[in-house]
């Protein structure tokens, strides 16, 4: 949000945007460029960069990162290293930034670059100087920083590409919001409740037995530096999803793959996602790229095609410590001392604060010092040196599957499976990542880390679970749970908590209700609001017999959905909110209140009681009586918050999505659709039930390759390309979004002139 001080002066500026706006014609000189180079741009603001070598590329993609992004790459550098309460100038982050100091996540990344192969990090600083030339060009800063009256904004360095991948680390991890729910709850949840809440699939491990020990230590509030912490970067909600899928050529009709990937992620202004197309000597790649990050990560080159989605792998713990005296604390058996460091935060001219981290062997305390223990978080991207810049960077330059599935699987903080697909028409899933073997606990809880017993050895040696190809003529993935594999990592090695299957198991129901896939089938799948989730419990729900006349009408509408979670219908507003009253009936009496509104944030649709292992049985003596009473609350609910007249709950209308920019402003809004899908549908609509129904979960991008051509690929992603507030492509991609239609991503040459409506020419 913006500072109150700075609201008053800010109609003035906001009627200046278009003086940050960038000049995306004609030339200019760029210092650190070798050659010429040359950025075309497309009627979408799609780039399009022509340069003689690989380096010239990167720093040509670093010049229109800035061009178009620069306030949000600043505000992610912020974020990554603790520098919020400098950039925004807004006091009430100086906790966030006092505990990202003592993460020191800077210095590990600049311990990562130092570990990088040489061309990696070459490519690295070519795109940083491309950033700083890109800044230098700037008429002005860019809205944002004039609103916080920022007169420059600071260079950008090699090490800050490394923000975003510490940021999509932590926001990809399978299970610490869960973790921290059961510590705070931990004396009224006992093993079975935390079972009866968790356990998705009946060969998800159980809470592990120490569990009624930890449920009696003492320990202190969480700190305030953590809180602000876990607000700022997500909250408790559930982690990143995605869909991914190949259709392999016997199942396309022109013989040749077709990979799709959609990314789902929390809506953003502006995206998350930047779309580029690169060729300089060895390099031709097209796709999304990261603002603040040089290589394609969802796309292709010119035989090989990829594209990601969460692994779900669990790389962080929270680690229950026994206290010494003062600064003692016992670690896997040996007593340890508390290192206190001091971060200071700094902001406008007299701004000052002072904080204190307590840090341990394995990472820092997130509990005030009282009582008997203290709780670390012990998250791996401290520990390892990370080489995930190498696979990308390798992979953008891969010719074929088999080259991809080849690369050295460096240490990387992010777990991702991949797709891939060629056009000599192979394919395959993989899983990349680093993961931690867990001693004697399957991460399902905090540990005590105070035992020799329980603690991490090492990383995880077995490769990761992968298809090459399979004879069913296709490969999908979407944050489900992997199957078992001879040889390869179980699922249990990499996470306890994976997203349930619905939208898995959707998209194998279309893949193979039909004999032949191409570009628009394949698109329909995108687009697909089916609720298998809700499907699987409608039976049941419509055998229930209700008294009252409320109740009977919620029963009714859910009766008459059909499960497709359209704008139109009641019957999504109405599963929503009875899904939330079965929580509510199962915890609030055992939590109180506040620990309800913690469930709220912790837990998602498709991961109730109604769908865990015996969840209804063990809270509810008579489960259909409680069903029963979840839908005569839900219709209470729904009244109370949106009237008698059911016309008035269609799911559009009370689930609408609205791309705010992060400072609150009205007139810095990227647009609002109404919006359909749930949770567990594969064309995605989630939210949070400790907020409203408002959209705040979404297919980030989507994007489509066939092999056959890669140069007919299509890409979208909302709002739009550009940044900069009242530029044309600040939201010209959100209608095409909503819609599900796509554009056109170019790739061959003469494509690429054919469709530039604008040519910027980078000289040395």
């Amino acid at each position: 949000m913006l500072p109150l001080f700075l609201l008053s002066c800010q109609m003035t500026t906001l009627m200046t945007a278009g003086r940050s706006h960038p000049d995306l014609e004609g030339s200019s000189e760029a210092k650190g460029l070798a050659s010429e180079a040359i950025i075309q741009r497309d009627e979408n603001g799609i780039a399009y960069i022509r340069a003689k070598s690989e380096s010239d590329a990167a720093f040509a993609l670093g010049y229109v990162h800035a061009q178009d992004r620069l306030f949000q790459m600043d505000l992610l550098r912020s974020l990554a290293w603790g520098h919020m309460t400098e950039l925004t100038l807004d006091e009430s982050l100086a906790d966030y930034d006092v505990f990202m100091g003592g993460l020191d996540l800077r210095a590990k990344a600049a311990e990562a670059i130092a570990a990088m192969d040489p061309q990696t990090r070459f490519e690295l600083a070519a795109y940083t100087a491309g950033v700083n030339a890109g800044i230098e060009a700037g008429k002005v800063p860019p809205l944002e920083h004039r609103l916080l009256k920022h007169r420059r904004v600071k260079p950008w360095e090699p090490v800050d590409c490394m923000a975003v991948v510490y940021l999509n680390s932590w926001s990809l991890a399978g299970n610490p919001n869960f973790e921290l729910f059961a510590l705070l709850q931990r004396s009224k949840l006992d093993k079975k409740d935390l079972d009866a809440l968790s356990r998705l699939n009946p060969d998800d491990p159980k809470t592990d037995p120490y569990w009624a020990a930890l449920q009696k230590t003492s320990i202190g509030e969480l700190t305030a530096p953590f809180e602000r912490f876990m607000a700022l970067l997500g909250g408790r909600s559930e982690p990143a999803a995605s869909n991914n899928w190949v259709i392999g050529p016997e199942r396309s009709a022109d013989g040749s793959p077709i990979l799709a990937n959609d990314p789902h992620l929390a809506r953003t202004v502006p995206s998350t996602w930047y779309v580029a197309e690169l060729k300089a000597g060895e390099l031709h790649t097209a796709g999304a790229t990261l603002p603040g990050f040089p290589w394609v990560l969802s796309g292709h080159n010119e035989s090989l095609a990829w594209g990601m989605t969460n692994v779900m792998a669990d790389y962080v713990d929270l680690v229950m410590l026994e206290r010494e005296g003062a600064d003692g604390y016992w670690l896997e058996g040996e007593l340890k001392t508390l290192e206190k460091k001091t971060i200071e935060v700094n902001w406008g001219e007299e701004g000052k604060h002072t904080g204190e981290v307590l840090l341990t062997e394995v990472g820092p305390i997130i509990t005030e010092v009282g009582g008997t223990h203290v709780v670390a978080l012990r998250w791996h991207a401290l520990e390892l040196v990370d080489r995930s810049a190498d696979y990308m960077r390798s992979l953008n330059y891969s010719a074929t599957v088999e080259d991809a599935l080849a690369i050295e699987s460096p240490s990387s903080i992010i777990a991702l499976n991949m797709v891939l697909a060629d056009t000599e028409g192979d394919f395959a899933w993989q899983a990349v990542g680093t993961v931690p073997v867990r001693r004697a606990h399957t991460g399902r809880v905090p540990y005590p880390g105070s035992s020799e017993h329980h603690g991490w050895d090492g990383w995880l040696e077995l490769p990761l679970p992968g298809e090459h190809a399979p004879e069913r003529g296709y490969v999908a993935t979407a944050n489900n749970r992997p199957p078992v594999m001879e040889d390869r990592a179980s699922p249990e090695q990499l996470s306890c908590r994976y997203a349930p299957n619905w939208r898995h198991k959707r998209i194998q129901q279309l893949i193979e209700a039909q004999e032949k896939h191409d570009l628009g089938t394949v698109g329909a799948m995108q687009m697909d609001d089916l609720d298998l989730h809700f499907l699987s419990h409608k039976e049941h729900l419509e055998k229930l017999t209700l008294q009252s006349a409320d109740g009977q009408e919620a029963h009714r509408l859910l009766a008459d959905w059909n499960g497709h979670a359209t704008v139109a219908d009641e019957g999504p507003t109405v599963w929503a909110e009875f899904q939330k009253q079965v929580l509510r009936l199962a915890l609030e009496e055992r939590l109180g209140r506040a620990g309800l509104n913690e469930a709220y944030q912790t837990i998602s649709p498709g991961s109730t009681p109604l769908d865990t292992q015996g969840g209804l049985e063990h809270f509810f003596e008579d489960p259909d009586s409680a069903l029963r009473s979840a839908l005569l609350e839900a219709h209470k609910s729904l009244v109370a918050l949106y009237g008698e007249e059911t016309s008035a709950w269609k799911w559009g209308d009370v689930h609408p999505l609205i791309f705010s920019h992060p400072f609150g402003v009205s007139l810095m809004e990227a647009g609002e659709v109404e919006w359909g899908g749930t949770s567990q549908t594969v064309s995605p609509g989630g939210f949070s039930w400790s907020t409203s129904y408002e959209t705040n979960w979404i297919a980030s991008l989507r994007i489509i390759t066939p092999l056959s051509d890669v140069g007919k690929a299509e890409v979208v992603h909302p709002p739009g390309q550009s940044g900069n507030v009242g530029s044309d492509h600040y939201q010209d991609l959100l209608r095409r979004w909503a819609k599900g239609r796509r554009v056109p991503l170019w790739f061959h040459d003469e494509d690429v002139q054919r469709n530039a409506v604008a040519t910027l020419t980078l000289s040395p």
